[in-house]
Order: C-alpha cells, then sequence, then structure tokens
C-alpha cells in the first residue's frame, strides 16, 4: 500500500507477484474501475503511462515486468504514481 489515495477511503495499492527472476508490479486495473471506461479511456491511459515506462492492456490494469534486481521500491512508487495519474486523467479529460 502507498500513501497516495484516489480518493478518500481508496488507497493506491501495487500488488506484486514474482515468476522465476522476473516480478510484476500492477494495481489490479483500480485505476479504471474508479475512474470509468468512457469512450477514448484506452488512449488517455496509454498516453499517460508511457511517461513512466508503464504499460495499460484492455482490461485496464496498469503494470510492469521487470527483472528481480532492479529497484523494485522505486518502481513500485512510481507505478503507484502512473496509476493515480491515470485515474485523475481520465477524470479530467473525460469524466
Amino acid at each position: 500500500m502507498t500513501r497516495l489515495r484516489y480518493r478518500e477511503g481508496e488507497p493506491v495499492q501495487v500488488r506484486e507477484r514474482r515468476r522465476e527472476h522476473w516480478v510484476e508490479l500492477d494495481d489490479e486495473g483500480r485505476a479504471v474501475e474508479l475512474a470509468g471506461k468512457p469512450p477514448g479511456w484506452l488512449k488517455v491511459a496509454e498516453r499517460v503511462v508511457a511517461e513512466e515506462g508503464m504499460n495499460v492492456n484492455r482490461a485496464g490494469r496498469v503494470f510492469v515486468t521487470l527483472h528481480e534486481r532492479r529497484d523494485i521500491e522505486d518502481l513500485t512508487r512510481r507505478l503507484a504514481e502512473s496509476s493515480l495519474a491515470v485515474y485523475e486523467e481520465l477524470l479530467d479529460e473525460l469524466g
């Protein structure tokens, strides 16, 4: 869990999953779930996450896959910030 909040009572959480030497971090699709999927949401989300080198899939999950030797703490923070940015941008542009 991070100190970031989508809104009151909704903390930004990052899930970590490990497989061999790889780690996947994701927001479980929460940013898009809370903001909704109005027309054009995926293009907006893709633009936002690209700024930090993250990814978003059609289900709305913001994620990154990395080798376990990388700085997971820094990437967890950046992914949380990207997730929050997706949420805010969807509300601003499409809400």
